[in-house]
């Protein structure tokens, strides 16, 4: 058994509980406010940068980097295909040549030399010659990629890559 119940003793508890959360807000209201005074007491994280009133520009006489030409050709950067599958793709020195990594099956992966040659890249890779060629994912033949828009199409129906 529990004992008798009192009301008495409820009340109080009840207004203990609606008292708690006002006391520990009241409390919260009576720290000191920054002034001119003691401002300098305030930690950095709470500090403000300074904003500049007009967002700073590049100056127009410096060359684009290599990483901006990189995002200008088509065939630069990163392809992903299914199951960790990918081709990365980075131009050389010389117009026209690149440097392809790929893991092209799950089991073989390689660094080849690339040419371009129109809208597609050549390479040769494990003695057989390969042709890259810009498409969608439909194009690729792929249920992975499909509905993809940005895609290489290495051999349709089993190999090709996308941006994601």
């Amino acid at each position: 058994m529990t004992g008798p119940t009192n009301s008495t003793g409820i009340a109080h508890m009840r207004h203990a509980l609606l008292l708690a959360p006002l006391s520990a807000l009241a409390l919260a209201a009576c720290g000191e406010q920054p002034t001119s005074e003691n401002t300098a007491m305030l930690p950095p994280e709470n500090e403000m940068a300074a904003m500049p009133a007009e967002p700073i520009l590049p100056p127009q006489d410096i060359p684009p980097s290599n990483e901006t030409a990189e995002t200008d050709d088509p065939f630069a950067g990163r392809w992903t295909g299914p199951e960790g599958l990918y081709a990365q793709i980075t131009p050389a020195a010389t117009p026209g040549a690149y440097t392809v990594e790929m893991q092209y099956t799950l089991d073989d992966r390689g660094k080849f030399t690339a040419t371009r040659e129109g809208d597609t890249l050549k390479l040769t890779r494990a003695g057989q010659s390969v042709t890259i060629t810009p498409g969608d994912g439909n194009a690729t033949g792929m249920k992975w990629l499909a509905g993809k828009q940005d895609c290489l199409v290495v051999v349709a129906g089993s190999e090709g890559y996308c941006r994601d």
